[in-house]
């Protein structure tokens, strides 16, 4: 997003603990490693980009009146469940290091693009049916045991399971046009299968993991790490 100085309001690790006023020129709201407990906004539906990463904030709240807000952090957080988001022009959603044990509450964010729920207590792939121009899908750390739910993501192209619970993985339904597909440190590991349906795959990652590069049985140049 193309901003000036105007467009931005920058306060962070300023010991901030109520989100304060806000110019209604401003587009980008950067209010990272303070000590917000609740999001109450003043905002307008100017606000593009909202930065509320590394705070104490518990509950997702506050958000209907950014109607064009496009870029939404809310990682090293309390939050324990996904819910009121209804943003329809959100393109990334970064919610990393949080206490999320459940995929959900996604269906109101059509033009999502990037999703990342890394580092959270997450134990199965679902409800994702409902973003199908989802391009990036981040869940490396958590507890995933199973590859599922996410073959209608025909848009997918880069998807990051690493140091999970994952035993087995059948590419069979891992979208087609994924890329790049990230498995490793899943220590259990032992079979990947059917990778060849994956056409547009050029980079695999399976270190520290049991997989050997050899029964991958890839028909095609991809970079492999291993």
């Amino acid at each position: 997003m193309d901003t000036n100085e105007e467009d931005v309001m920058y306060l962070s690790h300023s010991k901030v603990e109520k989100i304060p006023e806000i110019s209604s020129k401003v587009r980008r709201v950067i209010l990272n490693r303070n000590k917000i407990k609740e999001m109450e906004f003043l905002f307008h539906e100017n606000i593009e980009d909202l930065d509320l990463n590394d705070n104490e904030i518990k509950n997702i709240n506050g958000l209907e009146n950014l109607p064009n807000l496009k870029i939404l952090d809310l990682s090293f957080n309390l939050i324990t469940q996904i819910s009121n988001i209804s943003l329809t022009h959100l393109r990334e959603l970064y919610l990393i290091s949080n206490d999320i044990e459940k995929i959900e509450n996604l269906e109101n964010l059509p033009n999502l693009i990037k999703l990342d729920l890394a580092c959270n207590s997450i134990k199965k792939l679902e409800n994702l049916i409902n973003l199908p121009l989802l391009e990036e899908l981040y869940l490396g750390n958590n507890y995933i045991s199973k590859v599922e739910n996410i073959e209608e993501l025909k848009n997918l192209k880069v998807l990051a399971l690493q140091n999970n619970s994952l035993e087995f993985v059948d590419c069979i339904n891992i979208p087609v046009n994924v890329h790049s597909l990230l498995l490793c440190e899943n220590f259990e590991l032992s079979v990947v299968t059917n990778c060849n349906h994956l056409k547009f795959l050029k980079y695999l990652e399976i270190d520290k993991t049991q997989v050997k590069k050899e029964n991958l049985n890839i028909s095609r140049s991809v970079d492999i790490i291993s």
